[in-house]
């Protein structure tokens, strides 16, 4: 075992080892990169929308000449 490994968290303050903590880290870690992972497809799914949008709006003649927001129904995260 490094030293590195043992300075976040495998060892407890009495010196034996305890994965309890190192595990609930190790976990929270992984949640935050999947739900960042996540925030990044959602921002390329909604700017594959706007540009749907804008093409559907040109094919009718139109164009958007204000901001478009979008707002993600399974985050509630407004997108302007």
């Amino acid at each position: 075992m490094n030293k590195d490994s043992d300075s976040i968290g495998r060892k407890n303050p009495e010196g034996y080892t305890d994965l309890t903590p190192y595990d609930a880290l190790t976990k929270r870690e992984r949640h935050d990169a999947y739900y960042r992972k996540l925030g990044r497809e959602d921002a390329l799914r909604m700017e594959d929308a706007i540009r749907r949008a804008k093409a559907i709006f040109s094919a009718a003649g139109f164009r958007a000449v204000g901001r478009i927001r979008l707002q993600n129904v399974r985050t509630g995260k407004i997108y302007e």
